[in-house]
């Protein structure tokens, strides 16, 4: 196949047929993308999601197979590979959790009726191997890399083994680093280790609760964890009595507003099942507490959906500081709960630091137009300050940003300060500056396919016949960009810029019963389809003082077809299939379409027309 496609879409091609062997993720599978690593041959930003995708959809998680991807992990440390590095660690982590350490995935997740278990809580490649190198690299990291310890913190968080959960606690005590933020993600990395232990950790998150000498967003970490361990009426009071007389604000608005969270949600939502009441009880004790936007929050919305019989649970905290008016951390997760499944569709956490210093430059780039009157003023009042007053501005710390993103199985952490900011103008310097200087032109494509959240399931039935559930929901998403500038001089020039994106999105839901005395199988589903496109072309031109700006689509013979920008079609159909046959269940003879009485009716719209665009 790779000899028949043309050199200049080989790439392209070899770039998709990696992000369907990730899907697959059988063993072979996994052998073919770890041999791509250790060639070298992944290890850009794209061939790292193809690898965090790969770990994720793994179905038979044998010990050779961890043992080979931990000596992966070990391989791209050793070369380097950042981007490689942190995404094996944060992709390999909960999948050994998921498969090994935790009792009830282990079992229903995997086929453990056929094969058998194939891993716990004491494989040695999880207790020997990989705890020990985290552990190590963790320790070994400079304090200033701020990067790679989170990476580290969250990845030992991840598994939620004791082991793992012991270096955390010296992150936490301060052996590492003092950095608060460092220390309260390790703090919210110990939730699994403290749901399944809640008697062990309960007590080190209430000595940290109750250390008013501790940072208070050390503080709020550990009444965010607090939860999970099922404390005791009496706990949740002494919290609520606190609020009279801790000297913080942000913890007390933190946990008066955790209280009153807690109290109001439903009895059925976790883990507020077994704390609800003694929540509703602690609150009447509690002082109420400015809510404004200037304090901390916790706060969790869970609400069932009739039409989807679906249990929703959004969680929202962000953590404020008084040295700034912009929120510290913000954290967002979103969990989707069915009668057959799990989702977490979204889980994000954002951390901030220095954003008073993009205040200050903009204060200055203001000062810096004052005329007259307005500026002596200034000026003077600026003395006074720093001369009768003596006040002097605050050390503003460097401006940085650590973006934790878990969304449809994959986790990836961004980090934002200056190194990553210089990287990324280096590239596309060196990359524009190549292309303009070749023949004046810059092109980009991509293309992924991914499964975004598909799953299986099987549920016994009254019949005696098991209910087999599939979803599938396949993504493509492809597109070209081409920047082509032709500057002659001052007065003449002209700057085109052309994009063809192209997202194509089906979501394949099935319910069938298999019979074994007939071979046939019985199902209904539904296939919906999603096209969305626009090729597009802008255009800015100037000629002696004067700019031009137009708008169109693309001349070439695939943009000029005529199709619509969007397109959705949803087919639902019933069948009787014979699982002998090598023929599709769609195309099948026996299955039929059902279709609506509404006939299909046909609008246009000339978008261009009512914009004063040309866009035909």
């Amino acid at each position: 196949i790779e000899a028949r496609v043309p050199a200049e879409i080989r790439a392209h091609h070899h770039h998709v047929f990696l992000d369907l062997v990730s899907m697959t993720a059988t063993n072979p599978c996994m052998a073919f993308i770890i041999e791509h690593v250790k060639a070298g041959r992944i290890t850009n930003e794209a061939g790292a999601w193809i690898v965090a995708n790969a770990i994720r959809n793994i179905k038979t998680p044998t010990v050779e197979l961890m043992n080979e991807l931990i000596a992966v992990f070990k391989l791209v440390h050793v070369h380097r590979h950042q981007h490689l590095t942190s995404t094996v660690a944060l992709s390999l982590t909960p999948r050994i959790h998921g498969a090994c350490i935790h009792e009830t995935t282990a079992v229903e997740d995997f086929p453990v009726k056929i094969y058998g278990r194939f891993c716990d809580n004491k494989s040695p490649f999880t207790v020997r191997e990989l705890i020990p190198f985290l552990a190590e690299k963790l320790f070994a990291s400079a304090e200033h890399d701020i990067h790679h310890i989170i990476t580290y913190v969250n990845a030992l968080g991840n598994l939620g083994h004791d082991a793992a959960a012991l270096h955390l606690l010296k992150v936490i005590e301060g052996q590492l680093t003092r950095h608060t933020h460092v220390r309260s993600v390790a703090v919210y990395q110990l939730m699994r280790v403290a749901a399944a232990k809640p008697t062990v950790y309960r007590p080190i998150l209430l000595d940290i609760i109750e250390n008013v000498a501790e940072s208070a967003e050390v503080r709020m970490a550990a009444i965010t964890v607090l939860p999970y361990t099922r404390p005791t009426a009496e706990i949740w009071n002494k919290l609520a009595i606190r609020t009279w007389f801790d000297p913080s604000e942000q913890v007390v608005s933190y946990v008066y507003t955790t209280l009153k969270t807690i109290a109001e949600l439903p009895n059925h939502s976790h883990p507020t099942t077994f704390i609800g009441e003694k929540a509703r009880e602690a609150l009447r004790l509690a002082r109420p507490a400015m809510t404004g936007i200037q304090t901390s929050h916790g706060m969790m919305i869970f609400q069932f959906l009739d039409n989807l019989k679906a249990a929703v649970n959004v969680k929202l905290q962000y953590i404020n500081s008084p040295e700034s008016v912009i929120p510290k951390n913000l954290f967002l997760k979103q969990t989707i709960k069915t009668e057959t499944h799990r989702m977490e569709t979204i889980e994000t956490s954002v951390y901030t630091q220095g954003a008073e210093y993009f205040i200050n430059k903009m204060y200055e780039a203001y000062n810096s137009m004052m005329t007259g009157t307005d500026k002596a003023q200034y000026v003077a009042n600026k003395n006074i300050m720093k001369n009768i007053l003596r006040v002097e501005n605050r050390v503003a710390l460097p401006p940085a940003a650590h973006i934790t993103v878990k969304m449809m199985g994959l986790q990836r952490l961004f980090s934002i300060d200056a190194t990553m900011i210089e990287e990324i103008i280096e590239t596309v310097t060196r990359d524009t500056m190549e292309a303009l200087n070749k023949d004046h032109s810059l092109t980009k494509d991509f293309v992924k396919i991914i499964d975004v959240m598909g799953h299986k399931a099987i549920i016994p039935t009254e019949t005696g016949l098991p209910l087999h559930l599939h979803h599938a929901t396949p993504l493509v998403i492809s597109g070209k960009a081409a920047l082509d500038i032709d500057l002659r001089d001052m007065t003449k020039g002209r700057v085109g810029f052309t994009m063809k994106p192209v997202v194509n999105y089906k979501q394949s839901v099935m319910a069938h019963l298999f019979c074994p005395f007939t071979g046939k199988l019985l199902g209904a589903g539904v296939d919906t389809a999603l096209h969305v496109t626009l090729p597009l072309t802008s255009e800015i031109a100037m000629h002696d003082g004067h700019y031009i700006v137009t708008l169109k689509t693309p001349e070439d013979r695939e943009s000029q077809r005529v199709r619509p920008l969007l397109a959705l079609r949803v087919k639902p159909y019933t069948t009787i299939y014979d699982m002998a046959s090598a023929i599709p269940i769609a195309n099948a003879a026996n299955t039929k379409v059902i279709r609506t009485a509404t006939p299909l009716k046909r609008k246009e719209f000339n978008i261009g027309r009512h914009l004063g665009l040309s866009l035909m």
